[in-house]
């Protein structure tokens, strides 16, 4: 099963954690666990929203106070060994990794999790 990681952070990353954060995520890929993962540290946001037929747009997240600075797509084999994934992540350490199931429709994209 495929899982959404969102990662937060309220403070801007340190030279350790960032370090700490590519290990990590370099051992994840290398286990067969990370399907994908985007920094969006650097991202400027919009949100976009429509009311009564105007265009509503906004500058920033909706994440606030917490900034959603990366997500990844982790497929596990179920939700607790994707608990036991995020909370060995550094960005659990320094922020929250929000955990969501993903219903993948597109079967072509998935791949088997890893086995012990």
């Amino acid at each position: 099963m495929n899982y959404l990681f969102l990662a937060y952070h309220d403070k801007p990353l340190g030279e350790a954690l960032i370090s700490a954060s590519l290990a990590s995520n370099e051992a994840l890929r290398e286990s067969g666990y990370l399907v994908t993962q985007v920094d969006l540290s650097e991202v400027t946001a919009v949100s976009v929203t429509r009311k009564n037929g105007s265009l509503l747009l906004t500058d920033g997240s909706v994440a606030d106070p917490q900034q959603l600075a990366a997500l990844f797509i982790i497929e596990a084999r179920d939700l607790n060994e994707a608990i036991q994934l995020a909370a060995r992540m550094p960005q659990a350490q320094s922020g929250v990794v929000e955990i969501r199931p993903l219903w993948v429709l597109d079967r072509s994209l998935t791949r088997n999790a890893p086995s012990d």
